[in-house]
């Protein structure tokens, strides 16, 4: 014979019950949403600092690159005027047929596009640009570096312009492409130091 046991539980107790089952419960779920929170927030961080640096990254490459060209530039266009003629750089020498220095920069140009280095320079333009957009809405500590890393792009975007716009006179074009080569590399610099481990 088993004798029942009454589960008739009090009200009150059945009330304190629920209450303190329900704290716990919020508790738990404000606990989760806060760990949550916190391991999307540092996941993120630490994804827009490996934007940063990529972006420097490719920036630099871009540079170097950009630099280079403009070095031939700069050489075609003194050896047209102070020469008589001029070697591209795929190794052709041209005789100073037309007694115009433009040509030679075209001439350049043409090299550059049948050796596929403007498009080099046109993907390095495209990979410095996709990553800057993912910079957009940079976290509270990172503000001020995305200023830098914008100023940084803005140079580097003119610099570029150099390559596939040579214009002014040799010597005012080789002024401003040190100018810039320069500053470009001191925004290089400052960015570096305070990119986080």
């Amino acid at each position: 014979m088993s004798k029942e046991l009454p589960l008739d539980i009090p009200k009150k107790k059945k009330k304190g019950l629920f209450i303190t089952i329900g704290i716990v419960l919020i508790l738990i779920a404000a606990a989760g949403a806060w760990y949550w929170n916190y391991y999307n927030t540092a996941k993120a961080e630490k994804q827009y600092k490996t934007n940063m640096a990529l972006v420097l990254l490719s920036a630099t490459t871009t540079a170097a690159k950009a630099e280079g060209m403009i070095n031939t530039y700069q050489q075609v266009w003194h050896d047209d005027i102070f020469n008589g003629g001029y070697t591209t750089s795929n190794g052709t020498y041209h005789s100073d047929r037309l007694s115009n220095f433009s040509q030679a920069i075209k001439d350049q140009h043409d090299i550059y596009d049948e050796l596929g280095d403007n498009k080099k320079l046109a993907a390095g333009m495209i990979s410095v640009n996709t990553t800057m957009d993912e910079l957009k809405n940079p976290p509270s500590q990172y503000k001020d570096l995305y200023k830098e890393i914008v100023d940084l792009y803005s140079s580097l975007s003119r610099f570029v312009d150099m390559v596939n716009n040579p214009t002014g006179s040799l010597q005012s074009y080789s002024s401003d492409a040190s100018n810039m080569d320069n500053d470009i590399s001191k925004k290089f610099n400052s960015i570096k130091v305070q990119l986080p481990n």
